[in-house]
C-alpha cells in the first residue's frame, strides 16, 4: 500500500493531524531552489549584461494569448497597476492554497471540513447525491491525499489515475510502486 492510499484510508482527523506535520512542505516553492533560481539569474547579470528572464509576484493574469510570442496582460495584486508584456515562454506558478469555485454551490458535495471536500483515492470527489458523471479534483487534496497531493511530479500520475476512471478501463497503466514500508 502506498503512502497516499494509507493516507486517504484514515480518519479525518488524523490526517488533518498528520497534515500539519508536513505544512513545510506545502509552501508552493521549495525556499532552497527560489535562491537557486535567483542566484543563477543575478549571477547571469551582475555583469550589466541584459536581463531574459523575469520573475513576478503578486500578480494576476487576465490573458494569454499567442501568436509569434506570448502576450500576457495582467494586474498587481496589491497595486492594482495594470500591465501588458510580451515574451518569448510564460510559467507560470499559481500557488497551493485551494480556491474553491463560485459553481461548487450547485452541487450537493460532502464535505470533510469547511473548504475541504471528501475525496475517494481516484480523486473523485464525493456528493450527497448521484451524479450522471463523476466530478474530480486535483487541487484541495492535502486533507484526503497527504503531502504527496503538492507534488507536481505526481501530476502524470494522478491524471492518469482520473482518465481511466473517466473512461471505465486502463487506457493509461499505472503500475503500482512497491513501497519498502509498510502503512
Amino acid at each position: 500500500m502506498s503512502y497516499v492510499d494509507y493516507f486517504n484510508r484514515l480518519p479525518y482527523t488524523e490526517r488533518e493531524h498528520l497534515g500539519k506535520a508536513f505544512e513545510r512542505f506545502r509552501n508552493g516553492v521549495n525556499l532552497e531552489t527560489l535562491r537557486a533560481i535567483y542566484g543563477s539569474l543575478y549571477h547571469r547579470t551582475a555583469d550589466g549584461s541584459d536581463q531574459a528572464t523575469n520573475l513576478y509576484t503578486q500578480i494576476e493574469i487576465e490573458r494569454v494569448s499567442h501568436s509569434s510570442n506570448y502576450l500576457v496582460e495582467g494586474t498587481h495584486q496589491h497595486t492594482g497597476e495594470s500591465f501588458t508584456n510580451e515574451y518569448d515562454a510564460v510559467v507560470a506558478a499559481t500557488g497551493y492554497h485551494p480556491r474553491i469555485p463560485a459553481w461548487v454551490d450547485r452541487v450537493e458535495i460532502e464535505w470533510e471540513a469547511e473548504n475541504q471536500w471528501r475525496v475517494n483515492d481516484r480523486y473523485q470527489i464525493a456528493t450527497q447525491t448521484a451524479l450522471a458523471g463523476s466530478l474530480f479534483t486535483h487541487t484541495n487534496l492535502e486533507h484526503s491525499h497527504g503531502p504527496a497531493a503538492t507534488n507536481l511530479g505526481m501530476a502524470v500520475y494522478r491524471n492518469a489515475i482520473m482518465l481511466n476512471e473517466m473512461v471505465g478501463e486502463t487506457m493509461f497503466d499505472v503500475a503500482a510502486q512497491q513501497p519498502f514500508t509498510s502503512f
